[in-house]
This record gives C-alpha cells, sequence and structure tokens, in this order.
C-alpha cells in the first residue's frame, strides 16, 4: 500500500500510517483483496486450490469448505 501525502488512510477504522510493517501485511491479507488482471494463479494448482491456498494461509480453520461457498457449484 501507498502512503497518502496528505490526510489519511483508514481501513475498518485504522489508520495505515500508525501500522509497522508486520501489522500492514496482516490488514492486507485479512482485510484487502486483489483483482489482478493477468490472475496470478499458480498454474501446479486447480482453480479451487488456487482459492483454498489463501484460507490456508490466513489460518480458516475449514479452508476447504471456506472455498466452496466461495466457489458456487464447484464438486
Amino acid at each position: 500500500m501507498d502512503f497518502p501525502t496528505s490526510g489519511k488512510v483508514l481501513l475498518d477504522g485504522v489508520s495505515t500510517s500508525s501500522l509497522q510493517d508486520s501489522g500492514l501485511t496482516q490488514l492486507r491479507r485479512e482485510r484487502v483483496g486483489f483483482v489482478f488482471q493477468s490472475f496470478q494463479l499458480l498454474q501446479t494448482l486447480t482453480v479451487f486450490e488456487n482459492v483454498e491456498l489463501p484460507l490456508l494461509l490466513v489460518g480458516k480453520s475449514k479452508p476447504r469448505e471456506a472455498a466452496r461457498e466461495r466457489l458456487p457449484g464447484w464438486s
């Protein structure tokens, strides 16, 4: 994330300029979604596994079920 040249950025009520690198990383991981124009999928994984992987990394208790919720109709 970039820092503003004036004013401040609040995300879920937290000022991004008051966070250290680890706090910014956690905020991005848990609260911000990225949509890449060229998708940035891992070619060795299936679509389902590409959705499941970030859920595993953030410690979701049931990442497989959470991935299924995000991919309706996936079996």
